[in-house]
């Protein structure tokens, strides 16, 4: 099926970030225990370059991984993915103050944070070549997404929402979160809750946890282990009342 046939525009590689994030990553920034992943049917989505898909398999969890960039080739993605390591590190070093990385910090030098992201890369990339694109790795995209209501039990997102505040329109945040709690029985979590460039609170979590609760569905803004950048340590998670 080809990507129209999907309803997905086609994509300037450049437009994304595509940055490798660790199982560990995954667990801390989601608040995850394995007894959270035991028995669940899981959705990463956007699942970038992430492990989370690839490892969880390993130790018998059922995990999906679903993203627009899944269009693009494994090389196309894994050189764009070093660029934005690179591009990171940059960030970082003009950024000290926005980031804990250092002493006390979730990373101890930026040295062992870029390991970590390209390390996840490239394992993702090993994986990904072995088992391709189709079944661990879904070509899709928010706020329409190729799944049947239901069809997960566990959805997590994370640095799409609230991230890009500035690009992506409070009625896109709406029909995303709707459509995450449509192919769910369960909940969701997303994470962080500050946008990408500057770690502003997203302005609009208030008008959004509002629209939640008038759905029926409770929403928690819990506090989370992974702290890199000094205001993004808090996921939202939403659940359905049965």
């Amino acid at each position: 099926m080809s990507i129209e046939q999907q309803g997905i525009e086609k994509l300037d590689l450049k437009r994304i970030t595509f940055m490798g994030r660790t199982w560990e990553d995954y667990m801390n920034m989601f608040s995850l225990t394995e007894a959270d992943l035991s028995e669940r049917r899981i959705l990463d989505c956007p699942g970038g370059a992430a492990t989370f898909t690839a490892v969880s398999l390993k130790m018998g969890h059922q995990v999906t991984a679903c993203d627009i960039a899944y269009q693009f080739t494994i090389d196309q993605l894994v050189e764009k993915g070093l660029e934005d390591v690179a591009l990171t590190e940059q960030l970082v070093e003009s950024r000290r103050q926005n980031y804990r990385i250092g002493e006390g910090g979730y990373y101890p030098n930026i040295e062992m944070a870029k390991s970590a992201f390209t390390n996840a890369l490239l394992d993702w990339a090993a994986d990904a070549r072995e088992f391709g694109f189709g079944t661990r790795y879904v070509l899709g995209a928010l706020p329409n997404l190729p799944f049947a209501d239901e069809q997960f039990d566990l959805a997590l997102s994370g640095h799409l929402l609230f991230t890009y505040a500035d690009r992506l329109p409070y009625e896109f945040h709406i029909d995303s979160i709707r459509e995450l709690m449509r192919v769910t029985t369960q909940e969701i979590r997303m994470f962080p809750l500050v946008d990408y460039g500057h770690g502003e609170p997203y302005p609009h979590l208030d008008r959004v946890i509002a629209w939640v609760a008038e759905q029926g569905w409770e929403a928690e803004i819990v506090e989370v282990p992974y702290h890199v950048h000094q205001n993004a340590n808090t996921m939202l998670r939403i659940v359905k009342q049965k």
